[in-house]
């Protein structure tokens, strides 16, 4: 909704349903055809750095979309949008799977249970800590130069990168689920 000058795109709400639909379409079709082919060739240990690794470079370069030529703008944002859910959905996956991994059958109940718990209250503050922090940086700005509306996703990037750290120190083991 923002305008170029800003950092945004500068389209109408009924674009975003264009979008919407692109992108639902090509997560559902990674997660049911692709992520499976990933898991069967790669340790889940293993996509999850990939995934999230890969996801730093795609939320750092979002907002500057609206510097790309006008006619590639909305094909770019597709790409992008797709490629940040898709790998978003396998980090979730993945992360899901090590959890399953790192308990007994017995106490995998309790541990999802607290997972998803500490997921959905994530999936309802982080985006309302990050929508915040955006309106803020478009209604102020940020004395450093370049930054303004990117702050709040080389702040996402940062909090990426760190998952990576973390990520690559897990240990192999947890690719094999713990037996009673």
């Amino acid at each position: 909704y923002a305008p170029v000058a800003s950092g945004g795109l500068g389209v109408e709400a009924s674009a975003v349903g264009a979008v919407l639909t692109a992108t639902g379409v090509s997560i559902l079709s990674f997660q049911v055809l692709m992520l499976p082919c990933l898991l069967k060739r790669f340790s889940t240990t293993g996509l999850l750095r990939a995934s999230t690794l890969l996801l730093v470079p795609i939320v750092i370069l979002m907002p500057n979309v609206s510097l790309a030529p006008v006619p590639l703008r909305w094909p770019l944002f597709v790409v992008l949008i797709s490629a940040s859910k898709a790998l978003a959905g396998a980090f979730f996956t993945c992360s899901f799977m090590l959890i399953n991994n790192s308990v007994p059958p017995g106490g995998r109940g309790s541990v999802q249970g607290i997972a998803m718990m500490l997921a959905s209250v994530s999936r309802g503050v982080g985006p309302v800590a990050a929508s915040m922090l955006f309106a803020w940086s478009l209604v102020n700005g940020l004395d450093v130069p370049g930054l303004g509306v990117r702050f709040v996703f080389l702040l996402s990037g940062l909090m990426g990168l760190v998952s990576w750290l973390v990520a690559c120190r897990m240990d192999d083991s947890y690719n094999r689920p713990v037996v009673e």
